[in-house]
């Protein structure tokens, strides 16, 4: 870490110190969070500086060497960066990202034959391969070596010639992406950029890491260089430069991760050569391409989150589980999510084929997909984590699901309590002050606020009584967008606290702080 600080402790204005402690309680520890995030030394554990051997060794022996990927954006990043630097080395690098739809996650055995009957010498994995157990037999029986660079949790040490994970590194790297692993290995052999790095600081934000050592350093100084570099690739999907990591979440990481979810419309591996591509008058046309797939799959999410809805008809806390032939299964865990966020309850989708069933499930906070779903053995896959999960099912294998999950007991949901602010807290330089706390993230997420007792001086909605606009005393604009049923005649008398995120609004050349809402508690409320 560099140590040289962002801002003084004892400057902090009132919210930014409020959320400052409630991240971080112990006062002895604040100052760290404020620190510039320096990167680390590359990684000199044994298993990094092997496989980077290795790769020194392919350049020397002029091999061709393939790179395996997955079909997110950790996946097609790392890919990426890993081919990328190898082509700069000279090395007839090619890559792979798997069909999402027709060939499923991970390494697979014909993905391994067809690289041998092309000559390639090294297979090198990214983000995927320590379950790829039978695929890494086949590379071994075609006489391929192989690296696997990964971050998934594993039961048993795949067997590969090399092994790269962050479990093998040091503890600064524990929490790094699959990109961030591919990453470090490039670092270690010599050849990396600040593209890279961008790369790798974006996919950290993608797969959603903890940001702590590393990890945290590869956004900061992402989004550094995206404001100094002014680099293609990113603004070209984003509009403009992202300023910070909820930038990248909302502007740029959707449109990446489309490309996997609709490989029966587009091929993924289009991604990888668009973060290749150094001719903007390629880029833009690409760029164009990949806006465009995204925007039909917010459609597609949309129309399935809708249909979902309206066929919900059963209230209470157990699992909701809805099917269809028709739901497009890159986009299920999408609309999963928008309907658990409505419901507030744990929701499975599933897309039925004459296969099986393809499903997606998603939980509120302070619940666990996986424990929730630990009580069924009839799977034929199963993955993910605490807050999503997704898996394969049998079509015999439905009712005795479906009654399984009848007997399913659903701890109540637990939403992390808000800071409590006054609304004078919030002014324009308060909530810019809170990017001396950046980057946020997993296990260091920026909280929501609550102003309890709001003195209400007016309430007006807007676009057809979709969105609502609460204006307090002292001027403040608290804003609900798409706001439930029932507060559309809510009267200002009922609110009993306005709990979201601070924002700043600039329009018209106007710059006023702003409260986005995620809830309006009432007097009588439960929430």
């Amino acid at each position: 870490m560099s140590g040289e600080l962002r801002a003084d402790p004892g400057s902090l204005l009132p919210l930014a110190r409020k959320i400052l402690g409630f991240l971080e309680p112990d006062p002895a520890l604040q100052a760290r969070w404020l620190e510039t995030p320096g990167l680390h030394d590359p990684s000199a554990a044994a298993a990094v500086v092997q496989a980077a051997e290795r790769l020194k060794l392919a350049v020397q022996q002029r091999e061709k060497v393939i790179v395996a990927g997955d079909y997110d954006a950790d996946g097609i990043l790392g890919t990426a960066i890993l081919t990328g630097a190898l082509r700069r080395q000279g090395v007839e690098a090619g890559f792979y990202i798997p069909d999402r739809i027709r060939e499923g996650y991970g390494l697979q055995e014909k993905t391994v034959r067809l690289a041998a009957e092309k000559g390639y010498g090294l297979l090198v994995t990214v983000d995927n391969g320590v379950q790829a157990h039978e695929a890494l037999a086949a590379a071994r029986a075609a006489g391929l070596d192989v690296i696997v660079t990964d971050h998934h949790q594993f039961s048993r040490t795949p067997d590969a010639g090399w092994f790269v994970h962050p479990v093998l590194m040091e503890a600064p790297f524990a929490s790094l992406c699959g990109a961030a692993v591919a990453y470090e290995l490039v670092r270690q052999a010599g050849w990396d950029s600040d593209y890279e790095l961008i790369l790798a600081g974006v996919a950290s934000v993608a797969d959603q890491m903890e940001v702590t050592g590393q990890t945290r350093a590869l956004i900061f100084r992402a989004l550094q260089l995206l404001g100094t570099t002014a680099d293609p690739h990113i603004r070209l999907l984003a509009g403009q430069d992202p300023a910070t990591e909820t930038d990248l979440s909302f502007q740029v990481i959707p449109k990446i991760n489309s490309l996997g979810r609709l490989s029966d419309m587009v091929n993924a591996n289009n991604a990888v050569r668009y973060f290749l591509c150094s001719d903007i008058r390629q880029l833009m046309p690409l760029a164009q391409s990949i806006t465009e797939i995204n925007e039909r799959r917010k459609t597609m999410s949309r129309q399935m989150a809708a249909e979902a809805e309206a066929r919900l008809v059963s209230a209470g806390e157990g699992v909701i589980f809805l099917e269809s032939p028709s739901w497009h299964e890159g986009i299920i865990g999408l609309a999963a999510g928008s309907l658990c966020e409505k419901t507030g309850r744990a929701v499975i989708l599933a897309a039925r084929n004459p296969g099986g069933y393809k499903a997606s499930m998603r939980v509120p906070e302070g619940i666990d997909c996986m424990q929730l779903l630990a009580g069924f053995d009839g799977f034929t896959s199963l993955g993910g984590h605490t807050r999503a999960a997704g898996f394969s099912l049998d079509l015999d294998q439905r009712e005795a699901f479906v009654s399984w999950l009848e007997t399913v007991q659903v701890p109540p949901a637990v939403r992390k309590k808000p800071v409590v602010i006054d609304p004078e807290d919030l002014t324009v330089p308060a909530i810019r002050q809170l990017d001396a706390l950046r980057p946020f993230g997993t296990g260091f997420e920026m909280p929501e606020v609550s102003i309890e007792n709001p003195d209400i001086a007016c309430i007006r909605s807007f676009s057809g009584d979709r969105h609502r606009r609460y204006i307090l005393e002292n001027g403040l604009e608290a804003v609900r967008f798409n706001q439930p049923d029932g507060e559309r005649t809510l009267p200002g008398s009922r609110i009993r606290a306005l709990t979201g995120k601070p924002s700043v609004n600039v329009w018209m050349q106007a710059v006023r702080p702003q409260l986005i809402l995620s809830d309006v508690v009432t007097g009588d409320s439960s929430n």
